[in-house]
């Protein structure tokens, strides 16, 4: 791909960003590829290097913040009057809707880290707790010997049920923060129009 069909592709691709966005990252683009063809590269050289127009389109959508792509997504929209009209009649239902969907997501959200938080928590109390009854198990021996047994294994078991909570909790941790990433992903692909371009 020659860089006027780079730079038109990706221009195409971050049309719902601000318009000077756009301008900075396809100037920033242009002047890469015009050092490099002064280096004696070809312009197709520099646009495979770059990689693909959805690779490239799809870094710089992913490290805008999502405000940013609202604000130019509201800017742009071009609202008739009657449809300015309908949007503040119809505001005592749709503002209160949107704002009880935005609060209950949140909720859920919260609601899902704090389950995450309790798993690490229960996790340092195992810990502690197999840890205390490993201490205490020899002190347990002058008293009777199967009360030190008794200790030693469910200070084992606690124990090993520590190492596997904190591995899961992790596990799920790690997991929620890729689905949070993705679902912004998404949004941010969804308002510019570039929902159809998925590249993970």
């Amino acid at each position: 791909m020659n860089k006027s069909g780079f730079l038109s592709g990706l221009e195409n691709r971050l049309k719902g960003l601000p318009q000077e966005e756009i301008k900075k990252t396809t100037d920033y683009y242009s002047e890469m590829i015009d050092d490099a063809v002064e280096n004696g590269e070809t312009e197709q050289d520099v646009t495979a290097r770059l990689g693909s127009v959805d690779e490239v389109a799809d870094k710089i959508i992913n490290e805008m913040p999502l405000g940013k792509i609202v604000k130019a997504n509201v800017r742009e929209r071009n609202i008739s009057a009657a449809a300015t009209a309908l949007l503040i009649v119809g505001s005592p239902v749709w503002f209160p809707l949107s704002l009880s969907v935005i609060v209950v997501a949140l909720a859920v959200y919260a609601a899902v880290w704090s389950a995450i938080i309790a798993c690490f928590a229960a996790d340092a109390a195992l810990a502690i707790s197999g840890v205390a009854m490993l201490v205490a198990s020899p002190f347990a021996v002058t008293a009777a010997p199967w009360k030190a047994m008794l200790l030693f294994g469910l200070a084992l078991v606690c124990i090993g049920a520590a190492v596997i909570v904190f591995y899961l909790s992790i596990w799920v941790a790690k997991l929620f923060i890729r689905l949070t990433g993705y679902s912004i992903r998404k949004l941010k692909r969804t308002l510019i129009g570039g929902g159809n371009h998925e590249s993970e």
